[in-house]
């Protein structure tokens, strides 16, 4: 049976590799179809430590969550970094933000960058 501390050490354990792996994308100046789905990869790794502890699959959600949403922010600070511009307004920011949110989002769901026509589509939301 496993306890809190098997959960509180996979979710440690994973953050901990997932920032190693965002930092060397950074490093390496892996692109983000390389870099996300290597994320993904590592993602489903604890995915399968989590079965074979046979966690509730309610807990194994909670878990798989909290590691997306890690590497989401670490994605999204250095996507903001990178979208410096002139005009850094609150409505600026919020544009560049949702931007970084849909190409995440998408990157690690299909592994390939999105179409034009996707992309224009996210901004008119």
């Amino acid at each position: 049976m496993s306890t809190v501390n098997d959960i509180n050490l996979l979710c440690n354990a994973g953050k901990s590799v997932l920032s190693s792996l965002h930092s060397s994308s950074i490093k390496y100046g892996l692109d983000d179809t390389e870099y996300l789905p290597a994320v993904k990869a590592a993602i489903c790794g604890i995915k399968s430590q989590a079965i074979l502890l046979n966690l509730p699959r309610g807990t194994i959600n909670y878990i798989i969550k909290e590691m997306i949403e890690h590497s989401k922010v670490s994605y999204l600070d250095f996507w903001l970094s990178n979208k410096k511009t002139t005009d850094d307004s609150d409505d600026q920011r919020k544009i560049a933000s949702e931007e970084g949110v849909y190409y995440f989002d998408y990157i690690y769901e299909n592994e390939k960058l999105p179409m034009e026509s996707n992309i224009d589509q996210a901004h008119r939301r």
